[in-house]
């Protein structure tokens, strides 16, 4: 809460998730959440890729799309934990796809995916 003449830094202000509007999180910019965090390998890939990530928040649901030029979602799986490796055997026609981290709902980072 802002004291009267308390001025505002708009670099570190605070904001709510939504539905999150009882936990604080001081978060300077969405790429804070995953702290510059989402590394996909290999790129190009063909039947498999791994995801490194690092959520720096708390949260009731991460999910890792995979989603086609159409922006359609043609694959999906949770994020249990707030930092890890995760393996996702891909079974997708060659193109370009976009690779996308979401928490509580919301896009926090992405990145594009080749499958060869």
């Amino acid at each position: 809460m802002l004291r009267h003449n308390q001025a505002v830094d708009e670099r570190h202000r605070e904001i709510y998730l939504p539905g999150h509007e009882k936990r604080l999180s001081t978060i300077k910019s969405p790429k804070d959440v995953l702290n510059g965090k989402l590394t996909v390998f290999p790129n190009p890939a063909e039947d498999h890729i791994t995801i490194d990530y690092r959520i720096d928040i708390a949260f009731d649901q991460a999910l890792v799309r995979i989603i086609d030029q159409k922006g359609v979602v043609v694959q999906e799986s949770v994020l249990k934990q707030q930092r890890d490796q995760v393996l996702l055997p891909l079974d997708l026609i060659p193109s370009s796809y976009r690779c996308e981290i979401l928490i509580d709902g919301i896009s926090y980072r992405s990145t594009q995916l080749i499958i060869k």
